[in-house]
């Protein structure tokens, strides 16, 4: 098993962004909400890979589980709630989708969007000394994205991590999460701060309790 604590300090994870990015306004849209395949009863089922600069990789000795155990009104509005485990830590988070995008509640960290027009910046790290900045928009092609569950044409929101500090030694590293039509998560690529290797949550399987 892998230190947790490297996670908690070192993972770079593509959540973060700021409020002025969304809608002040619960703007329903169904379109997402499809795409994604929030339903309650739905459950996805991951594991972790690492990959070295050269290619090579490796069964990271990690799986994960996430489904949508309910749905409830907040403000008036829907929302998913997401449980399940995230690096084998204990996840719960209440989601929602507002102008063709879904974020998390009530911190509305965006988690996917279908709007090619968003671009996000986020600071990793302390807020006062942050380690790296990414810029991150939605890929205007669709992608062919192979994983344990199968082969999917995949839309992904990612781009460049770039460090801020002059003695970092990893360059530049890139940051995505892939979603497919009517299946939802596919892969999510990211990195530890002070590590060259990648490492990527690829589905295994995925489906619905009746």
């Amino acid at each position: 098993m892998k230190n947790l604590t490297y996670f908690t300090f070192f993972f770079l994870t593509l959540l973060a962004c700021s409020e002025n990015d969304m809608s002040s306004d619960f703007e329903t849209d169904t379109s997402i909400v499809g795409f994604m395949n929030l339903s309650v009863g739905h459950y996805w089922v991951y594991e972790w890979y690492e990959i070295t600069p050269n290619g090579e990789e490796s069964y990271y000795g990690i799986r994960d589980s996430v489904y949508i155990k309910s749905d409830t009104l907040i403000e008036g509005h829907r929302m998913f709630v997401e449980a399940g485990t995230f690096l084998n830590q204990n996840q719960y988070s209440l989601i929602f989708d507002s102008a063709n995008s879904v974020y998390h509640y009530p911190s509305r960290e965006l988690k996917f969007t279908l709007d090619e027009t968003k671009e996000v910046t986020t600071f990793f790290g302390p807020k006062d000394d942050p380690l790296a900045v990414g810029n991150f928009a939605l890929t205007s092609d669709q992608v062919i994205v192979e994983v344990p569950a199968g082969t999917f044409e995949c839309l992904s929101f990612g781009g460049l991590i770039d460090p801020l500090k002059e003695d970092y030694e990893h360059g530049s590293r890139v940051n995505t999460v892939s979603y497919a039509e009517m299946t939802g998560l596919v892969r999510k690529k990211c990195q530890f701060y002070q590590s060259p290797n990648d490492i990527e949550m690829r589905l295994i399987k995925h489906g619905k309790n009746l």
